[in-house]
């Protein structure tokens, strides 16, 4: 029986949820709107498409790690997690805190579609919420791994602007604890950091690499490394200077300095922490530099920028 079968509108789970509607899914679960039968709050309910006596123990083990770790978690720029369990049909569910909205991927598709991209300071904005989420992450010894715009949300508030929430500490580890296998990689390759690329021990610093590549994209829009296939984007972070964003964005140089110090392929050259790089995006808020119509047009130009994205957002596991 699959999931979208078995756990239809009105069912019921854990005698406390009841299911509205399914709203998304992925390679291994649905997320699907419910309701707390108890205290009537709408929430979203993660569940795993595999039973637990299916062989697959390693996304078993990654799903509860995903519960334990973000349950943890309660910094304002992170979606809460309430609890999390298992249906009487044997399948694991995550009961988390109901966004609305979309994430910043789908803002940078609308925008490039109009042939336009985030401002400075916009970029500032979500850029210093996430590292706030981050800062809190990283104090606990996690590391999030798969940093990208899907895993942004702009997540709507009522008479107010939207507040940033960062998403999906799926993939997220306990430092020293590694949940993957031996020789095998998880992430995203266009945000991947090159240490994460190689499969090497990693720290919060790999985040903030990665948030240097969201940045980037979110002034440029373009990732700071691009290719033919997931290998050569992998190898291009290892390997290869971004171009640099003076040439791609209309930006300030203190601005562009933040980015490139955290897209550093040594860890060491980042920022030592997440508190850090916030307070140097906070520095260069206001600074952008105008630069004169001929050399705007070129930097802003946006032909192939959709075509070139080919390697965005696609999971990679090597």
């Amino acid at each position: 029986m699959s999931l979208h079968t078995a756990l239809g509108p009105g069912t019921v789970i854990s005698e406390r949820f009841r299911i509205d509607e399914q709203i998304g899914k992925g390679g291994f679960g649905a997320v699907f709107r419910a309701m707390n039968l108890t205290t009537q709050q709408p929430m979203a309910l993660k569940v795993l498409n595999v039973e637990l006596g299916d062989s697959h123990d390693e996304v078993v083990r990654r799903f509860r790690a995903e519960a334990q770790v973000t349950a943890g978690l309660r910094h304002p720029n992170t979606i809460r997690v309430y609890e999390f369990g298992e249906t009487d049909g044997g399948r694991l569910y995550i009961a988390m805190e109901l966004l609305q909205g979309k994430d910043l991927n789908a803002l940078l598709d609308e925008l490039d579609a109009a042939g336009k991209t985030l401002t400075q300071d916009e970029a500032i904005d979500i850029g210093t919420a996430v590292l706030r989420s981050l800062a809190e992450a990283h104090a606990a010894g996690l590391v999030h791994r798969d940093l990208k715009p899907h895993n942004i949300f702009l997540n709507e508030v009522a008479g107010d602007d939207p507040v940033i929430k960062v998403l999906d500490f799926g993939i997220a580890k306990r430092l020293g604890h590694n949940l993957t296998s031996t020789g095998t990689a998880f992430g995203t390759p266009s945000y991947m950091s090159p240490e994460q690329a190689q499969n090497r021990d990693l720290d919060g610093r790999s985040d903030i690499y990665a948030l240097g590549c969201v940045l980037y994209e979110c002034v440029s829009g373009l990732p700071p490394f691009e290719g033919e296939n997931p290998l050569a984007v992998l190898l291009s972070h290892v390997s290869d200077a971004p171009p640099p964003l003076l040439e791609r964005a209309r930006v300030s140089r203190a601005f562009a300095d933040v980015v490139h110090k955290a897209l550093a392929k040594r860890p060491e050259d980042r920022f030592e922490s997440a508190r850090a790089m916030r307070r140097a995006l906070d520095a260069a808020r206001g600074t952008e530099e105008m630069l004169p119509p001929s050399e705007a047009a070129t930097v802003i130009s946006t032909v192939d920028v959709a075509a070139s994205r080919g390697t965005r957002g696609v999971e990679q596991a090597t």
